[in-house]
């Protein structure tokens, strides 16, 4: 009967909310000029496949769009006279649909309300769904949405989106993701793909996140139906999984780095593969913003040993791409749990780590007091690897501070240790060491006597990080004998060594040494751009060196215009 009344009109069919194609493939008019529209939270790829189907995927509002939504469901003269207030509430809405209309409606049933006192309401992520429930309607509620598409899942897929929940950072991966539902590789791509299929999850590459609000509601899932125990082994599993990961990135990075005592469990997940020093450095970019969150996590759960390991084998990351606001912040949490344990050399670890995030931002008082605590602490345990290092660190910060006389001493102290200990990498750092102060000091030949050593020592161990730093220091110890030539071919060929493992700090510092070296030839464009480039890297690491590099454009200027 339908489908004969539907015979030769031209009627337009709109099937909302469907579930599967079954659910729908009865209501197709057969042979007829109807259109239909079917809308759905699934793929419903059955009609693609059998029934010719056109599948049109939508994606969030522009923030154009979205405003535009706003104006007119809520009126054009309040959205203009709050636009900035109108912008936060499209975003804390996530560019959805329904919940900018649920949010429009909350306005326009308020007229003597602002958007501000909505915005300040939504800002508070727990309370973010329940500020967009409609009190006649549980089914036009943001929650009610969602949970439409939760309760259609079978209980392993709901187990898995309730576990997701309890990420805080922006994305993860595959690996990952099965690591933290503990499931093989292959049964979690096959559910991640499900939720995102149900558009419960969004997918990029290998990479899955939330929405911004179903990430809300998926917290509040597992907070209710998982036990705190259960969500602790999640998280822990989740973090053991990412200190196992790194320990294989540093080895890769590092071929020569020993690893600290392994005191944390391990697990039998599968790992990431790092087949060169880029695509660790690469997925160390890329989960830093998860393991910073993973380290609060498991010193909140008084899993110290991980909340001090994870720091540490991110340090190589941290010193290359020089976020130190977020460096500091890790090494923080780590030190803290650090303290927590009876065994003292986690805690030096930690103290040498800030010492150097410190020096970098011009706290050199605070790197010194760092490093001579963990001196206090090292010498009970007779570790001659981790004196060797802070040795040795002790003598760049108090170059910095320019006490080359001193740096010196604790430099060579620190060479002789990695001598007698037989370490090629740590030679390498304590040559490091010793070849920049012998530069700033005014001794440009003993910097390339040493630094020669150290760069050997560097290439023999690997150690990449110190390969590039000893380039730079043996450029500048060049252009101060007046070998201009080496000097220029140092300085690029560390910066082609910078490019490959995004070491952005020591690339601009070779840049403000390219910039001296055509000063000198006053080619003062060319000196211009380069030290511009340098400046604008100081600026973004927010390392003290930016102000030399702002002293050195100012007097180019004043030397060019004469």
């Amino acid at each position: 009967m339908y489908r004969s009344l539907l015979s030769g009109k031209r009627t337009l069919i709109l099937l909302d909310n469907a579930i599967s194609s079954e659910q729908v493939r009865d209501l197709l008019p057969g042979a007829s000029n109807s259109l239909v529209l079917i809308t759905s939270r699934n793929r419903l790829s059955g009609l693609v496949a059998r029934d010719g189907a056109r599948r049109l995927t939508l994606g969030l509002l522009t923030e154009g769009e979205a405003l535009e939504l706003l104006r007119m469901a809520v009126g054009r003269q309040r959205i203009a006279a709050e636009v900035q207030q109108a912008l936060t509430l499209a975003r804390l809405c996530g560019y959805l649909p329904l919940a900018l209309r649920v949010a429009a409606e909350k306005i326009s049933a308020k007229q003597d309300s602002s958007l501000r006192d909505l915005v300040e309401n939504l800002s508070a992520e727990r309370s973010r769904l329940d500020a967009l429930d409609v009190d006649d309607d549980e089914m036009s509620s943001i929650r009610g949405v969602f949970s439409w598409s939760y309760k259609s899942l079978d209980p392993e897929l709901a187990r898995a989106f309730r576990y997701l929940g309890l990420l805080r950072g922006p994305d993860i991966g595959l690996l990952a993701v099965s690591a933290l539902i503990d499931r093989p590789v292959h049964d979690a791509e096959d559910l991640v793909t499900k939720l995102s299929d149900q558009h419960l999850l969004e997918r990029e590459g290998d990479r899955f996140s939330f929405h911004d609000l179903v990430k809300v509601y998926a917290s509040e899932l597992v907070t209710r139906h998982d036990t705190h125990e259960e969500r602790v082994a999640v998280t822990r599993r989740l973090a053991v999984w990412y200190h196992q990961s790194l320990i294989s990135a540093n080895l890769c990075v590092t071929p020569d780095y020993e690893p600290v005592r392994a005191k944390v469990k391990k697990i039998h997940h599968e790992l990431p593969k790092f087949d060169t020093r880029e695509s660790a450095l690469a997925w160390c970019k890329v989960e830093a913003p998860n393991i910073l969150i993973l380290t609060q996590h498991a010193a909140d759960l008084g899993d110290h040993e991980t909340a001090w390991q994870l720091p540490w084998l991110m340090a190589f990351h941290y010193y290359s791409t020089g976020l130190l606001t977020e460096w500091i912040k890790i090494l923080t949490i780590g030190l803290a749990s650090a303290e927590q344990l009876a065994d003292p050399e986690p805690r030096v670890r930690m103290l040498m780590a800030l010492s150097i995030a410190n020096s970098r931002t011009g706290r050199n008082e605070t790197a010194v007091s760092c490093l001579k605590q963990g001196l206090s602490l090292v010498r009970r345990t007779e570790n001659l690897e981790l004196t060797a290092a802070l040795l040795a660190n002790l003598g760049s910060t108090l170059r910095e501070m320019k006490q080359y006389l001193q740096g010196i001493t604790y430099a060579h102290e620190a060479f002789e240790l990695a001598v007698s200990v037989g370490s090629e990498y740590l030679k390498a750092g304590s040559l490091d060491s010793l070849c920049e102060l012998y530069v700033e000091s005014g001794q440009p030949r003993k910097a390339l006597r040493y630094g020669g050593i150290g760069l050997e020592a560097a290439r023999a161990s690997g150690a990449t990080m110190n390969e590039s730093n000893i380039l730079v220091n043996l450029a500048h110890a060049h252009r101060d004998v007046g070998d201009t030539v080496a000097a220029m071919r140092g300085y690029k060929e560390a910066l082609d060594l910078f490019e490959e493992i995004g070491n952005r700090y020591h690339e601009a510092l070779a840049l403000l040494g390219i910039a001296e070296l055509h000063r000198r030839e006053m080619c003062y464009e060319q000196a211009r751009e380069n030290a511009q480039r340098a400046l604008d890297i100081f600026v973004l690491l927010d390392g003290e060196e930016a102000e030399v590099a702002r002293v050195f454009l100012s007097a180019l200027s004043e030397e060019s215009a004469s």
